[in-house]
């Protein structure tokens, strides 16, 4: 992937009518929802590497033509990269890592004018939150447990998540409307502008 974005920044720039780079929006992102009991270490890391280390090898790539322009780098965050809730562990854990990679760029790139800026949507309709994909994985990851797992959370457990899940996401799921939480992130020392949105429930809980 490296070598194919380094390929690709060169062609570029030897591009006769290349006007510059402004701006490389991050916005690929994969979730795998489930207990972390209940799935593998696998799972979790293909989460991490499509919304860590994708961003971070494309960022990096493209620092070079920024730094030319004093352009900007738009990543999608989340606002599970805040608030953290059962069964979203790699995608809580990888959305955390957007927001500490992001905090630590602007601060290395505010000597070249680039500016770094994290968008924090909260829950609307994508293949992410489509609720027969969900329900049907976390139906399967349960199905494929050891009998000595399922009893230590019971069934009840299960059923109870489920229901929580497509209640929440009946409600506040919206196809034409969307709740985001957008931090700007500037040549200052903290954040210049804050704006919160999202709602949480607890899975689980």
């Amino acid at each position: 992937m490296i070598i194919k974005l380094t390929a690709l920044t060169q062609t570029i720039m030897s591009h006769n009518v290349f006007a510059g780079l402004w701006a490389v929006v991050n916005n690929a992102g994969i979730s795998f929802p489930g207990m972390i009991e209940w799935q593998t270490v696998e799972e979790m890391k293909r989460v991490v590497d499509v919304n860590v280390w994708g961003m971070v090898s494309v960022t990096r790539a493209f620092l070079p033509l920024l730094k030319r322009t004093k352009g900007r780098v738009v990543n999608i965050a989340s606002c599970l990269g805040r608030v953290a809730i059962r069964g979203a562990a790699a995608y809580c854990i990888s959305k955390f890592s957007v927001q500490a990679f992001s905090d630590t760029l602007r601060r290395e790139m505010r000597h070249f004018g680039v500016t770094v800026h994290i968008i924090e949507p909260g829950f609307f309709k994508t293949n992410i939150t489509d609720t027969k994909t969900t329900v049907q994985r976390i139906e399967t990851l349960w199905e494929n447990l050891d009998a000595d797992t399922k009893e230590s959370y019971g069934i009840e457990y299960f059923e109870k998540g489920n229901k929580i899940y497509l209640i929440f996401i009946s409600r506040w799921s919206f196809l034409d409307s969307l709740c985001i939480g957008k931090r700007h992130r500037g040549g200052g020392g903290g954040p210049q502008k804050k704006r919160g949105g999202g709602v949480f429930i607890p899975f689980w809980d």
